[in-house]
């Protein structure tokens, strides 16, 4: 998505996932924008959030709160039968 397999942030101290991502957007783009939030601003469905090893979907989606030191993956969904 990015072309780089890590980066860091620095983020205000009470920031959620949602802030997260919208910097990585700022950072990377329009077309990267477009691809993680849906016109209404939610999640596209074909993208995974993943904190500490846990998806955010089972935590409080995009207003988990993130702290000092977290590690975040943005990945596409993979689906198959």
């Amino acid at each position: 998505m990015t072309g780089e397999y890590g980066a860091t942030l620095e983020l205000p101290d009470v920031s959620r996932v949602r802030d997260l991502l919208r910097e990585v957007a700022a950072r990377y783009g329009e077309g990267l924008r477009e691809y993680l939030f849906t016109d209404e601003g939610g999640l596209h469905s074909h993208v995974v959030v993943i904190l500490n090893g846990r998806g955010v979907g089972v935590l409080d989606g995009l207003d988990t709160p993130l702290t000092d030191g977290d590690r975040v993956a943005i990945l596409p969904s993979i689906g198959g039968g």
